[in-house]
């Protein structure tokens, strides 16, 4: 199991209509989805599922998940790089159901709360909107504490594959006559 931090209320993540911030408040986020054994993807790519969202809660305006890998190549592929601390970037995949325009930054862009939305999906991937989140300090304190040995798992090579043995019964090629 490995806690990730999804989303924040960072003031950076631009879109088409402005600057969006996720508003963290319990009244403002739908936890259905996400509790309820959410996918944990690679690139918000559904047909490349690494793992489930085995719990998700809010804090400090985070939204914290921990993630359980499956066992399979791929996967296992990522979160031997995610213990490496090469692919640490997560993000979530959500629903907006609400968002509300509360101001104006310093560039003229719009800042807009989002007010109601629902996660349903998080990512290991490259680049996140939200640089802020991610496998952090946490992640760092569970691999001190435990010492975390990926499980490779490969595949099955001519050499690793026992021949089978083969029972072989004598015939007696002896002729015999008969009278």
């Amino acid at each position: 199991i490995v806690e990730f931090s999804l989303s924040s209320e960072t003031d950076t993540v631009e879109r088409e209509f402005g600057i969006e911030i996720l508003s963290h408040k319990p009244e403002h986020i739908r936890m259905g989805r996400i509790t309820n054994g959410a996918p944990w993807l690679a690139d918000h790519n559904p047909k490349d599922q690494l793992g489930i969202i085995e719990r998700a809660s809010v804090i400090d305006s985070k939204l914290i998940v921990e993630t359980r890998f499956s066992r399979n190549p791929r996967p296992n592929e990522v979160f031997v790089d995610v213990v490496d601390k090469i692919k640490i970037k997560t993000s979530v995949g959500y629903t907006v159901y609400d968002m509300e325009q509360v101001g104006v930054n310093n560039n003229g862009k719009r800042i807009f709360l989002v007010t109601d939305w629902e996660p349903y999906e998080g990512s290991s991937l490259s680049i996140g909107a939200d640089d802020s989140v991610g496998a952090g300090r946490s992640f760092d304190a569970v691999l001190e504490q435990v010492k975390v040995e990926p499980e490779v798992i490969k595949e099955p090579t001519p050499q690793s594959v026992e021949p089978k043995k083969e029972t072989i019964k004598k015939v007696d090629t002896k002729k015999t006559d008969v009278k």
